[in-house]
């Protein structure tokens, strides 16, 4: 599965424009605009498919959605200490409240 390619499929440009906007620091060039509802489903779609694991090693990701399905994936995580252990290695990529605020 490519996800950046999915991400692309599920996005939304005027979503992209309002989220950017709410996110003054991040370039509006790294907003794909895929809403929470739908980066859920997805992160739901990427663990069943097994490539959960290979997203969250492919550190550091370029666009804002790609950090926001991190944190959505992180959160999905069972095993606390392994999940507070990913979270550290996240931690300096979070770069707004928006990732933040999902983490």
């Amino acid at each position: 599965m490519d996800i950046l390619k999915k991400l692309f499929e599920l996005s939304d440009s005027g979503y992209a424009d309002f989220q950017a906007k709410l996110t003054p620091t991040i370039d509006r060039k790294k907003v794909i605009g895929v809403r929470v509802p739908v980066l859920r489903k997805f992160a739901k779609e990427i663990i069943k498919s097994g490539e959960g694991q290979v997203f969250i090693d492919s550190l550091p990701h370029s666009y804002y959605d790609e950090n926001m399905l991190h944190a959505l994936l992180l959160s999905e995580i069972k095993d606390f200490d392994e999940c507070i252990n990913r979270i550290e290695v996240f931690l300096p990529y979070i770069d707004n409240w928006a990732v933040c605020d999902i983490l």
